[in-house]
C-alpha cells in the first residue's frame, strides 16, 4: 500500500509460509514423543507458520479493504525457504526488487509473525524491543489488557527479521514459544489458541498503524 506522503519509507510486515514436508519426504519431520497416529505422516505447521501467516493475511486485508491511505508504505510479504536457511527473506533484505517501493525507498521497521498461534499464560514474547528506543511506548499502547508480554534481552537469528536486525533496522518477533508439537506431526490446528491470535493480531495491528502514521523509530546501535 503506497504512502500518501513519505512513500520512500517502507514498514515491512512478514511472516513465512514454508514449512518441512512429511517424515517420508521432509526436513526433520518427526512423530510426536507418544504417537497416538503413525498413518500422520504429514507435518502441517499449524504454529509453525500458518498461525503467523494467516495474521499476517488478516491484517493485510483489515487495512486494505478499509480505504485508510497510510502516509508511509506499508508492505506485507509471505517468504519461502526460511525453514531451510531464511532463504526468501535474505534475497528481500539483501537484492530488493527494483520496483517500487523497493527501487527508491528504504524499510523503517521489520515487524515478524512466527509461531503466534499457542498463546499461554507465560505471554507472548516481543523482542527486538531494544533495537529502537520508539518500541516499549508503542508497544505498551497497542497491547490489548488481556496480552501479557514478556521482554526478552537478546534478539533471536533463526527468524526472518534477522536479515534486516544485522542491518541495524529496527525490528519486532513476535512469539509466543516453542512446544511439544514444535515440527512434528501433532502441530495441528486445534491446538491453535484463537483468542491469543486475536489478541497479537490487535497488537500487531495497533504498531502498523502508528508506524504507518510516521511514528519514528530510531535505530540503537547494535551491540
Amino acid at each position: 500500500i503506497e504512502g500518501s506522503e513519505r512513500p520512500e519509507e517502507i514498514v515491512l510486515l512478514g511472516a513465512h509460509y514454508d514449512h518441512i514436508g512429511t517424515k517420508d519426504f521432509g526436513t526433520f519431520c518427526r512423530s510426536p514423543e507418544t504417537d497416538s497416529d503413525p498413518e500422520d505422516v504429514i507435518c502441517n505447521g499449524a504454529d509453525d507458520n500458518a498461525s503467523g501467516t494467516a495474521l499476517l493475511m488478516n491484517i493485510a486485508r483489515a487495512i486494505g479493504t478499509s480505504g485508510y491511505r497510510p502516509k508511509r508504505s506499508l508492505v506485507f510479504a509471505h517468504f519461502a525457504g526460511e525453514e531451510l536457511g531464511l532463504h526468501g527473506s535474505r534475497g528481500l533484505a539483501e537484492s530488493p526488487p527494483a520496483v517500487a517501493p523497493f527501487d527508491t525507498g528504504r524499510v523503517v521497521a521489520m515487524l515478524n509473525m512466527d509461531m503466534v498461534g499457542r498463546l499461554a499464560e507465560e505471554g507472548l514474547e516481543v523482542g527486538g524491543e531494544k533495537t529502537s528506543p520508539a518500541w516499549p511506548s508503542l508497544i505498551a499502547e497497542s497491547a490489548p489488557p488481556s496480552l501479557r508480554i514478556k521482554h526478552p534481552e537478546s534478539v533471536t537469528g533463526r527468524s526472518d527479521h534477522a536479515h534486516w536486525f544485522r542491518q541495524g533496522i529496527p525490528v519486532l518477533f513476535f512469539f509466543t514459544g516453542l512446544h511439544a508439537d514444535y515440527h512434528r506431526t501433532s502441530d495441528e490446528f486445534e491446538a491453535l489458541n484463537m483468542a491469543g491470535i486475536s489478541d497479537i493480531g490487535a497488537l500487531v495491528l495497533g504498531i502498523t498503524l502508528a508506524l504507518a502514521e510516521g511514528a519514528e523509530v530510531p535505530a540503537l546501535p547494535k551491540k
